[in-house]
């Protein structure tokens, strides 16, 4: 896939923040209580006035007034993202305003999402990029656009840049509805000084991760990052979702964000079962707790490792250039059974959603700034590649009563199956074709 585009902004005048000096009266409100309420001793008359010192209120976003294209753009700052916490990795996108993101068969697959009343799908509609790299899959085995950023170690996010719109060539088929840019750290907290950090986290329903990151300075002035992550998660099903997730990430950096590069490995494997959805008649009679399973063999595994580069480059007229280059392997295996024996009586609906691929790419940009019409404008040309190789597959896989697919079953033929193996309960009552067979 080639990408080619020229992007033109006008600039207008910024507006210059204000400090406003606040006087408090004597018939003001203090502590939810007006003066006028207190008992006659205070001894403040109607004209006397408080002098109090300079307040300066700071809003919660960039002020991006005279440097962004639209009200529909903007950037989240990392004080935003240390404001509050984030449950899995794809929440850091509710941070645009406006967009939802939800989880559904597991927290190993990607979130759904949806934004200004679109249906995003896993991401058909929305770019969304890291450290250079695009994250949308095209033609993936689930979904066109697949994104999943279960990857992504919320601690190391030094900035999201969003946009919402159709306006945008340089942001690629996928940004129908928007897109958002994920930045990394290229040292931990610098303000604070801090070069290691580690988290240990405990929670309901079996919930635990384990963090630690360390970033030193090299003796040739560069930074070092390097972080790991281990999370383990049952949830509230039935069917205990065992969620077992390892991470790793080392980033390389020099320079300045405006002049220098960085070169980043990471590496992610993850394992789940899914508690899928169930049918509604067997919640309401009671068969079924809601939080039950019909096929408690759903599920999958996935893994995806990356090297990524970015380089930058202020020239002498003012301008910029910037390159980055990537490679990516992926590996997805999805286990689902939406109509469980609808189709096939015996063996069962369940299916495996296989996709495996390579992507190698990399993009080029040129920037500039001059005037346009008597305005200051900021220029942007470039260009994308992107070369995917990859293999997607959809087979059928029979499920046994013990919950086993048929390949996994140690018993020999001919036995009376697997110990454990008992006739699903929900099928007897839901389907006239019988029991399952046994392993």
């Amino acid at each position: 896939m080639k990408l080619a585009y020229v992007r033109n902004s006008l600039i207008g005048k910024s507006l210059a923040p204000t400090v406003a000096r606040l006087w408090l009266g004597a018939s003001a409100a203090v502590s939810g209580v007006s003066l006028a309420q207190q008992p006659a001793s205070v001894g403040l008359s109607d004209s006397t006035l408080l002098a109090m010192s300079d307040v300066v209120v700071t809003g919660h976003s960039h002020n991006s007034v005279g440097s962004s294209d639209a009200a529909s753009e903007g950037t989240v700052t990392t004080k935003m993202l240390n404001a509050r916490p984030v449950q899995r990795p794809g929440d850091v996108l509710e941070f645009v305003p406006g967009l939802i993101v939800t989880q559904h068969s597991g927290e190993g697959k990607a979130n759904q999402f949806f934004l200004r009343g679109f249906n995003l799908d896993h991401g058909t509609d929305f770019a969304t990029s890291i450290a250079g790299m695009p994250i949308n899959k095209p033609t993936h085995a689930h979904g066109h656009g697949y994104t999943d950023l279960n990857f992504l170690m919320p601690e190391l996010i030094e900035r999201i840049d969003y946009r919402k719109g159709p306006y945008y060539a340089h942001d690629g088929d996928f940004s129908s509805v928007g897109s958002a840019a994920i930045s990394l750290r290229n040292r931990l907290d610098p303000a604070s000084g801090k070069t290691s950090v580690g988290k240990l986290t405990f929670g309901s329903y079996g919930y635990q991760r384990l963090f630690s990151a360390t970033s030193p300075t090299l003796s040739n002035g560069a930074n070092l990052l390097a972080a790991v992550e281990l999370v383990g998660h049952n949830g509230p099903w039935e069917n205990p979702q065992r969620l077992r997730k390892q991470n790793a990430l080392v980033r390389y950096s020099q320079g300045s964000r405006n002049d220098g590069f960085d070169v980043t490995l990471m590496s992610y494997q993850s394992r789940w079962n899914a508690t899928d959805q169930i049918p509604l008649r067997a919640v309401q009679s009671g068969q079924l707790n809601r939080f039950g399973a019909v096929d408690n063999t759903d599920g999958g595994q996935t893994s995806r490792h990356s090297v990524s580069s970015e380089w930058r480059r202020p020239l002498a007229h003012g301008g910029a250039l910037q390159a980055s280059a990537y490679a990516i392997a992926y590996k997805l295996d999805l286990y689902s059974n939406f109509t469980y024996f609808l189709d096939n009586p015996v063996a069962g609906d369940q299916f495996l959603q296989r996709d495996q691929r390579g992507v190698y790419g990399g993009a080029l940009k040129h920037l500039w700034a001059g005037k346009l019409a008597g305005l200051d404008a900021h220029t942007e040309a470039g260009s994308a590649y992107l070369i995917p190789w990859r293999a997607t597959s959809l087979r059928l896989r029979a499920t046994t009563a013990c919950g086993k697919p048929a390949s996994d079953c140690s018993a020999k033929p001919g036995s009376t199956g697997h110990p454990g193996c008992e006739p699903s309960p929900v099928f007897e009552r839901t389907s006239t074709a019988g029991t399952l067979p046994a392993c």
